[in-house]
């Protein structure tokens, strides 16, 4: 689409090109109608990728529910900006390996398969399970990414057993964060030198042995920009750390309108802040 919108600019300024010589056209109406036309070729650029558990990442194109590829993975592999989305189909996708962001793709659950508008799923109904049981950590995330209408589970790693995050801006929206495991920090996300907009999310189950069962937030000085993630509109119940049975500060984020009931720490069972300012 961004390349036919492009020779379709080309050609309609030829013409005004022509027009213009010959005096039939007043300049004032081609400067319009040139901006016209860029704003037209600039949002015809966005390319959806579909993935589906019975979809193929050999034989199909990804471009459509029918073409649907089988994993993330190949979705982000065949995206190419920061405008493309990637549409997941209800179901259980049992990871072989981590999921790596590393471009600005958004990325959605919760269809049931058959929709042609974003607008027309159900991340509540449409369940769309992201299973890291067999793999060391479910996403590793370095772009300004979109996770929105996942359930992430019983992923397990160093840091960041649900989602590591490094460097970056993410929006993690309207996800459900269950069972996963840090063997040191971060149960189910690790903020690492990232301000992550984390909304309307739920953290149920999530263990780590030293710090943050739910969320660790690290970022160095608390100055800098990625030292001030969001968390807003989440639910913490039944998470477990030494210290932050919930969340583990080393940072200045911004937590509103959460609630926190049966966490577990030794220090901290909702809350622990180390060198942080939180607001």
């Amino acid at each position: 689409m961004r390349k036919l919108s492009m020779l379709l600019l080309c050609g309609q300024l030829k013409r005004m090109k022509k027009a213009f010589v010959e005096k039939k056209t007043p300049f004032f109406t081609i400067i319009c109608l040139v901006f016209l036309l860029t704003i037209g070729a600039g949002n015809n650029h966005a390319t959806v990728f579909y993935v589906k558990a019975d979809g193929s990442d050999t034989i199909n194109s990804g471009d459509s529910w029918e073409e649907a590829f089988a994993t993330i993975r190949k979705a982000i592999d065949s995206a190419g900006g920061s405008d493309d989305e990637i549409w997941v189909k209800r179901g259980v996708y049992n990871l072989s390996s981590q999921i790596n962001v590393s471009k600005a793709v958004a990325i959605y659950g919760g269809f049931t398969g058959g929709e042609n508008e974003r607008n027309q799923r159900n991340w509540n109904t449409n369940v769309t399970t992201i299973n890291g049981l067999n793999v060391f950590g479910c996403f590793f995330i370095t772009a300004d990414a979109v996770i929105n209408g996942f359930t992430i589970k019983n992923g397990a790693a160093l840091e960041g057993g649900g989602i590591f995050i490094y460097n970056s801006y993410p929006l993690i929206t309207n996800c459900i964060f269950s069972k996963n495991n840090a063997y040191s920090s971060g149960g189910a996300i690790f903020n690492f030198f990232s301000a992550a907009t984390i909304t309307n999310c739920i953290f149920s189950g999530n263990k780590a042995d030293n710090n943050g069962g739910a969320i660790v937030n690290f970022s160095y000085p608390l100055s800098s920009p990625l030292a001030f993630p969001s968390i807003t509109n989440c639910i913490f119940s039944g998470n477990q750390a030494i210290r932050g049975g919930g969340i583990y500060n080393f940072s200045s984020p911004a937590i509103t309108n959460c609630t926190f009931s049966g966490n577990n720490a030794y220090n901290g069972r909702a809350i622990f802040n180390t060198y942080s300012s939180p607001v």
